[in-house]
């Protein structure tokens, strides 16, 4: 083979290496969303958080309604929370079921702070997170004869960090992706 056509084949060749191993010098270009086309789900953060409240608080409402009902309907979970989150609600509710318990009374979001809020989250994930104190001092958890199995020392208050996606614009909609208790102060 000439020097000249073994050069060329070689240097196609490394090209070729190069580009299917992606180790080319010039990066892809990547498309990116301008700041003037972006138009953000929610008018405020006040707005966003307002709806990240509201989200939380009917998910407590649903999750306590089903507990009420002896674990009957758990699949209305699903509209108010992640698959994760839905899925370890689920399953509490089922040790419930199992143990002949249910709960009588209400939970409530006595108090919410904002965390974070990311307009911009890339597909809705993790678009707000807020500190909620769930209060349960009117909620008691009773066995079939109707005795409570709350115990004395149980607190009425626990700190909850919820994070949320967005899972839907027109209208918006939030589900509760992340439901963690908060060891830090000042929730409750």
């Amino acid at each position: 083979m000439p020097v000249e056509k073994r050069t060329s084949v070689l240097l196609l060749g490394g090209a070729l290496v190069l580009a299917l191993c992606g180790c080319v010098s010039n990066p892809p270009q990547v498309e990116s969303r301008s700041e003037e086309a972006f138009v953000p789900t929610f008018a405020s953060e006040e707005e966003a958080f307002t709806a990240a409240v509201a989200a939380y608080v009917g998910y407590l409402n649903i999750l306590t309604t089903i507990a009420s009902e002896d674990g009957i309907g758990m699949e209305r979970l699903d509209i108010h929370a992640a698959p994760d989150v839905s899925a370890f609600a689920k399953g509490g509710l089922v040790t419930l079921q199992q143990e002949g318990l249910r709960t009588v009374g209400q939970q409530s979001a006595s108090k919410t702070v904002l965390q974070s809020y990311y307009p911009q989250a890339e597909s809705g994930v993790d678009i707000i997170s807020i500190y909620v104190c769930v209060d349960v001092s009117n909620l008691d958890l009773v066995d079939h004869a109707g005795r409570s199995v709350v115990e004395a020392d149980r607190p009425d208050q626990t700190p909850f960090e919820a994070s949320f996606n967005l899972i839907g614009q027109d209208p918006a909609h939030l589900v509760v992706a992340t439901n963690t208790v908060w060891a830090g102060d000042g929730v409750c």
